[in-house]
C-alpha cells in the first residue's frame, strides 16, 4: 500500500524552498507515495510547474475570505454573521500592519488558524516545508503517524520567537534543515529533538536541458548575474553599491538581477540615484532561470545570510565561476579558492574580488574545472528524504 504524505507551504511565489519543494515532487516515486500539497495561497511562479500526480488540496470557504483583501474579507464574514471571525481577520491585519518585527507571522497563526478546519485525511507523514506557519499548520491542523518540520534558514537570523516554535516543536517529530551549519545552530536551541539535514535538492539533467532554452535578453560581455528575492538578506543593495565601485574602477561589467520582492522600489530608486540604469539591470522573476545563468560570465551572490542557496547549487551545476560573500553557512557549500571565490559582505571588498574574477581568465578557467568534478547530489539527498519519512 502506498504510504501517504503531505506537504504544506504557503505559496509556491519564487524562493529557494518553494522551488527546492517542487523538485523534490518530480523526484518522489509516485508508485510508492500518494502526494497532497496544502498550499495557504495557491499561486505562484512554480505552480504550474507541480506534478500532474500530486493533488493540491482546495482550502475551505473561510479560509479563502480570510485570505481576501480587508474589507471583502470583514464583509463577507459580516454576511455571515461569522463575528469571531471578523475580530480575527482584524487583529491579524493590526499584528502584520504594525508589527514590522520577524515574529508576527508567529503571532498572527492563531488569528490565521481560525478559519482553517483541520484536514479529514489522515497521513503517514505530513511535512510542514517552510519555517513558522507551514509548520504550525502540520501540528495544529493534520492527524499523521509522523510529523516534520523543516527549517530554511539560519535560525538565528529568522530572529523569531524561540519560545513560540518550542511549544509547536513538542508535537514535532523529526526537524528537518538544508545544511549542517543550520544544524549546529538548532542542536544548541532545541536540545531534546531529533534534527536532520536533508541538502536542497536540484535535478542536474534538468537544470542542463532547461538552460539550453532561448532567453528574452541578450546579455552583454562581463555579464554578472545574481538571482534572488528582492529582500534585504539577499544584499542587492549592497550589489547597487559594489556597482558603483567598479563603474568608478572603469570596469566594464553589466549586472543582472533575477527576482521579485518588496525591496524592488528601494532598488529602483538606488540605481537611479547612482546612475546605474545602463549596468544594473532587474529582469524581474523568470520561470526558467537557467539560460540567464549559462550565458553569464560570472554569478555573484551578495547574501547577507542564507541557509543553502539553491540558485548557488545550479550555478554550481552549470559550472559557472561564482563569487560569494562570507555568511554563516558558506563553507557548507563552497572552498574558498576552490570552487568559488569569497568576499567580505562589504561593496568594496566584493568589487575587488568581481574584477578580479572578471579579469583573470585563468581563476575562472580554475573554478570551472573543479565544478566539472562536483557531481549532483541527487540520489544521495532522495535516499536521505526517504530515510527521514520511513526510519
Amino acid at each position: 500500500m502506498k504510504k501517504k504524505l503531505l506537504f504544506v507551504i504557503p505559496s509556491l511565489d519564487a524562493g529557494g524552498a518553494e522551488k527546492s519543494l517542487v523538485n523534490l515532487l518530480h523526484l518522489i516515486d509516485e508508485n510508492k507515495y500518494d502526494i497532497d500539497l496544502y498550499l495557504f495561497h495557491k499561486q505562484g511562479l512554480f505552480l504550474q510547474q507541480v506534478p500532474n500526480h500530486v493533488n493540491i488540496i482546495d482550502i475551505n470557504e473561510d479560509f479563502y475570505f480570510f485570505n481576501q483583501e480587508l474589507k471583502s474579507s470583514i464583509l463577507s464574514f459580516i454576511r455571515k454573521m461569522r463575528w469571531d471571525l471578523v475580530m480575527s481577520r482584524l487583529m491579524f491585519f493590526f499584528i502584520n500592519r504594525y508589527n514590522k518585527r520577524p515574529n508576527a507571522e508567529q503571532y498572527s497563526w492563531k488569528f490565521i488558524a481560525k478559519s482553517i478546519k483541520p484536514l479529514t485525511k489522515e497521513y503517514d507523514v505530513a511535512i510542514g516545508y517552510l519555517e513558522k506557519s507551514s509548520n504550525y499548520f502540520v501540528v495544529d491542523k493534520v492527524k499523521a503517524k509522523k510529523k516534520v518540520a523543516y527549517i530554511h534558514s539560519d535560525y538565528l537570523e529568522l530572529k523569531i520567537d524561540r519560545d513560540f516554535d518550542q511549544k509547536y516543536f513538542k508535537s514535532i517529530d523529526i526537524i528537518v534543515t538544508i545544511s549542517e551549519y543550520c544544524k549546529e545552530v538548532l542542536d544548541k536551541l532545541f536540545l531534546d529533538k531529533k534534527i536532520e539535514v536533508i541538502y536542497n535538492i536540484s535535478p542536474k539533467a534538468l537544470i542542463e536541458k532547461m538552460a539550453q532554452e532561448e532567453m528574452d535578453v541578450n546579455f552583454r560581455d562581463n555579464s554578472i548575474l545574481s538571482i534572488g528575492r528582492l529582500h534585504p538578506q539577499k544584499g542587492f543593495d549592497i550589489a547597487i553599491e559594489t556597482a558603483t565601485f567598479l563603474r568608478d574602477r572603469n570596469v566594464d561589467f553589466t549586472w543582472y538581477i533575477i527576482g521579485s520582492g518588496y525591496e524592488k522600489e528601494k532598488l529602483e530608486h538606488l540605481i537611479k540615484l547612482n546612475n546605474l540604469q545602463n549596468n544594473f539591470l532587474l529582469l524581474g522573476t523568470k520561470s526558467n532561470p537557467y539560460p540567464f545563468i549559462k550565458a553569464s560570465k560570472i554569478y555573484v551572490q551578495p547574501s547577507r545570510y542564507e541557509g543553502k542557496s539553491i540558485a548557488l547549487d545550479e550555478a554550481k551545476i552549470l559550472r559557472k565561476p561564482i563569487l560569494v560573500t562570507e555568511f554563516s553557512t558558506v563553507n557548507d557549500q563552497f572552498t574558498n579558492g576552490e570552487n568559488a571565490i569569497f568576499a567580505n559582505i562589504n561593496a568594496n571588498d566584493i568589487a575587488t574580488k568581481i574584477e578580479l574574477l572578471l579579469s583573470d581568465n585563468a581563476l575562472r578557467e580554475k573554478l570551472i574545472y573543479n565544478l566539472q568534478s562536483d557531481d549532483s547530489l541527487e540520489k544521495n539527498i532522495l535516499a536521505k528524504f526517504y530515510h527521514v519519512i520511513n526510519d
